[in-house]
């Protein structure tokens, strides 16, 4: 089995921000559910993890895709004459513009610092009040950018560092292909880069080496001959001497087909595909030998998919072959509208369900205490001018900013649960998904968990199968694999 660095792992627990606009407002429900692909991450933590990330670039990013089109074999060390610093240019204009198509933030908005950018309110006379309408003059009109975020928040690390990369190469007039350069950055350090050009891409290799590890990370970057935007990226290292030492991250993105990312770990794997034609997702995590003691399982196994004709996003948790843990997300455009969670063997007992207040009537304004931080989620939900839940018997988490959401959350035994607590008469309000009953939701669960195994293939591969590792690494073009096979 082989072993990712350190630095690695953290990285592959955050790389995956999945932040639709409902994600701004719920922050980490429960780390140990996902514990290789985070999703419930609030706005101002995405700018501070984007920002230290930024720092250790070069250390963890790691991006990756496989292209159908793309050339069976490459010597590194050929190049050709082509004007690389055009295509370094186009690359950075191209990551740019796929940022701005699948961000929803405007640029003005994403220029301003952090402290700047409005994170629960946008006006009212009374600062603690927002009301119904203020929150659907936002809601209204934003749509559900979950796989937008995953692909914006990768591409804002690509962009930042081929940009100063290139800056300093701009300012090199002796560069030659092939051969090794150094640069000192003003964000990374010193850096010892080698230039390549192959088959119209360019190949930037960044050499990380020590004393007793051979480390590279390289970037591929252009454009096939069809036009299509291509980016690579591969990070690895091994230990000088060893052939079984071999640790990668490995991701990439083709225009119009899909994002792949993943990693190879200590112990297991995680893989993840995004399609870039529609909303498809395949996430799969797999863990061995995890715990302790002669009840832990042998395999531990995380399965999400999404579905795009029914908009339903579906996570679910294996222990060998028991199922320990449910997780449902109910999309419309907006965002999520219901999550249905079934926390797992130690509390089967319970379910927890958030509802989006956004799509039910018969409240009338929330209270946000202005004294409350940014990072605050909790609001009081009010109707007829009284407090609804005074018995503490629910929670309300809320955010207006330029997404927006409001979630009414209650944990409770699943008995608790009847048609009428599930589209919210039981407590005077009105949901607009009358059709989401018990009997509806526990036909979902059958189904879902029966069907999950069955999500978990990528192009023929079982990504639950014996031999994923080496079967997944097929992933990774001929081309990049000549560096890690010592073929250049």
């Amino acid at each position: 089995m082989t072993r990712l660095p350190k630095v690695i792992q953290l990285f592959s627990e955050v790389k995956d921000l999945h932040m639709s606009v409902d994600y701004y407002c719920i922050y980490i429900y429960n780390k140990s559910e996902e514990n290789n692909i985070n999703e419930n991450e609030a706005i101002l933590t995405r700018k501070k993890i984007l920002v230290a990330f930024l720092m250790i670039l070069v250390s963890t990013v790691v991006s990756c895709t496989q292209m159908t089109t793309m050339p069976t074999t490459m010597n590194p060390a050929t190049t050709q004459t082509v004007d690389y610093q055009a295509i370094i240019t186009a690359t950075i204009a191209k990551l740019e513009e796929i940022i701005a198509e699948h961000g929803d933030a405007t640029e003005e908005v994403l220029a301003q610092p952090i402290a700047a950018q409005p994170t629960k309110r946008v006006s009212q006379e009374d600062y603690g009040i927002i009301t119904s309408e203020e929150y659907h003059d936002v809601y209204d009109t934003q749509r559900d950018n979950s796989t937008d975020v995953t692909l914006c928040e990768q591409f804002e690390i690509y962009v930042f560092f081929i940009r100063e990369i290139c800056a300093k190469i701009e300012q090199d007039s002796e560069i030659t292909l092939g051969v090794a350069f150094d640069i000192v950055s003003d964000s990374f350090g010193q850096l010892r880069l080698t230039l390549f050009v192959v088959n119209g891409f360019v190949i930037i290799d960044i050499d990380k080496s020590m004393a007793e590890y051979d480390s590279h990370e390289i970037y591929r970057m252009g454009f096939d001959e069809t036009g299509v935007f291509i980016f690579d990226n591969l990070n690895f290292s091994r230990q000088v001497g060893t052939v079984d030492s071999l640790e990668l991250n490995y991701s990439g993105f083709i225009e119009r087909e899909r994002f792949i990312l993943f990693n190879i770990k200590d112990k297991g794997y995680d893989f993840k595909v995004i399609s870039d034609v529609d909303d498809e997702i395949i996430a799969v995590s797999v863990t061995y030998d995890a715990g302790e003691g002669i009840e832990a399982p042998n395999k531990t196994s995380f399965i999400r998919w999404h579905d795009a004709e029914t908009d339903r996003r579906t996570s679910i948790t294996f222990a060998d072959d028991t199922v320990v843990r449910e997780y449902y997300e109910f999309f419309n455009e907006h965002g999520i509208w219901l999550m249905y969670m079934v926390p797992g063997l130690e509390n089967n007992d319970t379910i927890d369900v958030w509802w989006s207040l956004l799509d039910a009537t018969g409240w009338d304004y929330v209270y946000d205490d202005p004294s409350n931080d940014n990072e605050t989620p909790y609001v009081e939900l009010y109707k007829n001018d009284e407090r609804m839940f005074l018995d503490d018997s629910a929670i309300v988490r809320g955010d207006l900013s330029q997404f927006t959401c409001l979630y009414l959350v209650m944990s409770e035994p699943i008995t608790f649960f009847t048609a009428d607590v599930l589209n919210l008469s039981e407590f005077g309000l009105s949901f607009n998904y009358t059709e989401i009953t018990p009997e509806a939701l526990e036909i979902i669960r059958m189904q879902d968990t029966q069907a999950a195994p069955g999500k978990a293939f990528y192009q023929g591969v079982d990504l639950l199968g014996d031999d994923v590792e080496s079967e997944i690494m097929a992933f990774i073009p001929t081309d990049l694999l000549a560096w890690i096979t010592d073929e250049n």
